[in-house]
């Protein structure tokens, strides 16, 4: 703030010669310079007792004289080195000094200085109160303007306040603009501004679990943030850059960047804030690196507790220090070292104003492991699980003031709540082993599963075991739900007859498996060379992620099911259920009709809505192209045009002879014609196309029609969703139709798929990789002729699927297999 007390100066001695003002300046240099707290304190002192004399005076300058003295003590304790409480303390008086005269821009200079220490301090809601009031007053100036509406966004964001942190991201966005446009800021300035605004919204997209679209804007930072070559704002980028990947869970590259960094000259030149801050990301990445291994957990304890001993490091920040060396004494079975980080949690907890909000569950969630690890019983036991339960209601209702996006928000896309749902099961398991526990845990991933984005959207409450017995249950029908969380992998099933629960190998143990085989099943099969190689590799990988996913004692079950709901299949990577193994190799999709749903709240709508008998006026509407014309062929140069000859055509029509069909084929095949087309009253919507990815787009999925342009060929997500009504089943021949933005825990499905349920059916058959033409030909002529026959779309799926694996084309059944019977596909048709 020296420019505020050198402003401040030249008008005083430009309007008042030889005046109190004088003896106030000259006060004010006898002690500049000095950073101890003794010298502001008497800074203060004289400074008070000067302004009082002045008021009883009358004196003409006692408003200047009041708001040098206010303005000169912030900006003497904005340099004091003296702990923050001693600072904010100091500006708290400087405040109420300056609050003796009219408000001016020396005020809100005040207020934000004020700010900057109570969101040190962890004051949040004080410090939003201050910039609030700061940027509604006169103008601060160009750069504390400027600074104070980054800070107030960020401390809106710290406080889960999404919509206010975006409302006022968009005021500061402005601001940034009107400055470039008045070419009132250097460019370089403006550059760094601007990587800030990227910035901070990169991390309220982290906040909303939308890690892809904060990805792309952080992207976006750090390429502002090198071309502003202020070295400031490209450290903070990579402060963002490793927030985001201790989010996404890719520890090596937080652990890289930061020993990497720790050997460049600019590291020595960095605010101790910023050290602090780079200290704790590492000990937090290191402490996952090394789960599960308690020879090397030493390396990342010394590192945590190195940090937690930095008086630099920020309260919020040293609160996710301690909670990290619990988490760290918890996985050695230290249980009294846990203890005592425990104990100052509670201590910390108690001195903030929200102790019932996020952090007081995450403190729960530990303290429920330590009792849980021990086998601890009795009153401890019950008090541990009573909390747990008690702030679990208030966490989901903060969750549920999220804004709803397009895309979607992941409510489990976060590993820590994932934990808390994971710790739920265990304390309910153990209260009551056996079914009972089951069933009670079941009821919290329900209560999860509602905030996901189209329950919340439709208004869907968490349904009970019973409701879903009754109306998605079938005989010999069962639900399998997988959560992979840090400690163990938790899988939930459950049928008419009842419901249980097995606890399997942690997500790290998973990972690995699942990678290899999404990364298999992902390549385009008509690039691959030798086909029997690539499936002969894609039946070894398949086997090992079965393996490490299905306990023996689940064959037993599910061999007395005929079909399985598989739920939530984007916490394995989206992998297709019908490829699981048995322990003999038989795959699920030979031996069981296989349907997936994103949530039980769905579910449970989903077979409401497949009850409903519509009057079907058109049993098969089929839309058939691959000659999307030359726009879509230019910008998709691998899209291959080719005709639909009529006997291919003629095979998918044959199932319904005598039965009212219509086909849109070849140049009549248009978005145009989808959109014109009463589909209401339809049992069958087949769309035969090329599949795109608008990369520009949050949900990108679409179909290249036939057209002249983009305009009139493609159809998106937000055409379905938008301009559509269907009541029955759809199925999509189409490469990518499931691809989405990685949303774990979220209902929404940010693809085709997703806008055909919103856009009323009640199943979608679909798949998430690039597919061949001919076994895809050959999947919808059987599923046709099964749905014609009266079957389900899941047992229609799975006739097609034993037809593949008996045919001479070794890959053809991994293509069908990845086809999903997205919906209430257990359910007929006819």
């Amino acid at each position: 703030m020296g420019s505020a007390l050198a402003l401040t100066a030249s008008i005083a001695f430009g309007q008042v010669a030889s005046s109190p003002t004088d003896e106030a300046l000259t006060l004010v240099r006898d002690l500049r310079g000095d950073d101890r707290v003794e010298a502001a304190r008497e800074l203060l002192w004289r400074l008070e007792a000067w302004t009082e004399e002045l008021e009883a005076s009358a004196a003409s300058d006692v408003r200047l004289a009041a708001v040098i003295a206010g303005v000169t003590l912030a900006d003497h304790v904005d340099a004091l080195d003296a702990p923050r409480p001693e600072r904010l303390e100091l500006l708290r008086e400087a405040r109420r000094i300056v609050d003796t005269s009219i408000p001016n821009e020396y005020v809100a200079w005040v207020d934000y200085a004020l700010a900057v220490e109570l969101v040190s301090l962890g004051d949040l809601e004080e410090a939003a109160g201050r910039l609030e009031e700061a940027l509604a007053g006169p103008t601060l100036g160009s750069a504390y303007e400027l600074a104070a509406s980054h800070l107030l966004v960020e401390v809106l964001r710290r406080e889960t306040r999404w919509e206010d942190a975006l409302l006022a991201l968009e005021e500061l966005d402005a601001r940034v603009s009107e400055r470039e446009l008045a070419a009132s800021e250097p460019e370089l300035e403006l550059l760094a501004w601007k990587a800030r605004v990227h910035g901070s919204r990169g991390l309220i997209e982290q906040g909303l679990g939308r890690l892809d679209m904060a990805l792309r804007e952080h992207r976006a930072e750090g390429d502002f943030a090198e071309r502003s070559g202020d070295l400031v704002v490209q450290v903070a980028h990579r402060l963002n850059r490793c927030d985001l990947a201790l989010m996404t869970e890719d520890y090596d590259y937080v652990e890289s960047s930061l020993m990497k960094l720790g050997e460049e000259p600019v590291f020595r030149t960095l605010p101790p804030e910023r050290v602090a801050q780079f200290g704790l990301f590492l000990g937090l990445a290191q402490s996952e690196l090394e789960r599960g291994d308690p020879e090397r957990v030493r390396r990342a304890r010394g590192t945590l507790q190195h940090v937690a001993g930095d008086a630099w490091l920020p309260g919020s920040e040293r609160f996710v220090v301690e909670r990290a060396l619990v988490d760290l004494a918890l996985r050695r079975g230290d249980f009294e070292r846990a203890r005592g980080h425990l104990d100052r949690l509670a201590v910390e907890l108690g001195t903030r104003s929200d102790s019932d909000g996020a952090e007081a569950i995450f403190v729960a969630t530990l303290e429920a492991r330590w009792v849980l690890d021990q086998g601890l019983e009795g009153a401890v036991f019950r008090a541990a699980y009573e909390r747990l339960v008690r702030l679990w209601p208030s966490f989901l209702e903060e969750w549920s003031r999220t804004p709803l996006w397009p895309g979607g928000t992941g409510f489990l896309h976060h590993a820590e709540r994932r934990e808390i749902l994971g710790t739920l099961t265990r304390l309910a398991l153990a209260a009551e082993p056996g079914r009972a526990g089951a069933e009670t845990a079941l009821g919290y991933v329900a209560q999860a599963q509602a905030m996901g984005t189209l329950a919340r959207r439709a208004g869907l409450a968490a349904p009970t075991l019973a409701e879903l017995r009754a109306s998605w249950l079938q005989a010999k029908h069962g639900v399998l739900y997988f959560l992979p969380s840090r400690e163990r992998t938790h899988l939930f099933g459950f049928d008419r007859d009842g419901a249980w629960h097995e606890e399997l190998e942690a997500r790290d143990a998973l990972r690995d498996e699942l990678t290899s085989f999404l990364a298999l099943l992902r390549r385009n099969p008509e690039r691959v060379g030798n086909r029997g190689a690539h499936a002969a590799a894609l039946e070894r990988a398949a086997a090992a992620v079965s393996h490490a996913l299905l306990p023996a004692s689940l064959d037993a079950r599910l061999r007395a099911w005929d079909a399985v709901t598989v739920v939530g299949t984007e916490h394995l990577g989206g992998l297709p259920p019908a490829l699981l193994q048995f322990t003999d190799g038989a795959w699920w999709g030979e031996e069981l009709a296989v349907d997936v749903v994103p949530s039980l709240p769905l579910a449970l709508e989903l077979a409401t809505r497949a009850v409903v008998r519509r009057p079907t006026r058109d049993t098969l509407v089929l839309f058939a192209t691959l000659a999307p014309g030359a726009a879509a062929l230019a910008r998709w140069p691998g899209l291959q045009e080719r005709a639909l000859s009529q006997a291919e055509l003629a095979r998918l029509v044959a199932p319904f002879p005598g039965r009212s069909t219509r086909a849109f084929l070849g140049p009549e095949a248009t978005r145009g014609a989808i959109l014109a087309t009463d589909l209401r009253e339809a049992a069958v919507v087949h769309i035969l196309a090329h599949g795109v990815h608008l990369e520009d787009r949050e949900r990108g999925a679409a179909l290249a029609l036939h057209g002249s342009d983009e305009a009139v060929s493609l159809l998106t997500c937000e055409d379905v969703e938008d301009q559509l009504e269907v009541s029955g089943v759809v199925l999509l021949s189409a490469c990518a139709t499931a691809r989405g933005p990685d949303r774990p825990g979220d209902d929404n499905l940010a693809h085709l798929g997703g806008a055909f349920l919103r856009a009323g059916a009640r199943a979608v058959v679909l798949s998430q990789v690039p597919v061949e033409l001919a076994p895809t030909l050959a999947l919808m002529e059987l599923v046709h002729a099964g749905l014609a026959d009266g079957v389900s779309p899941a047992e229609a799926f799975r006739t097609a699927l034993r037809a593949a694996r008996s045919g001479v084309d070794p890959l053809a059944p991994w293509i069908v297999g990845q086809f999903d019977v997205l919906g209430a596909g257990h359910v007929p048709l006819f």
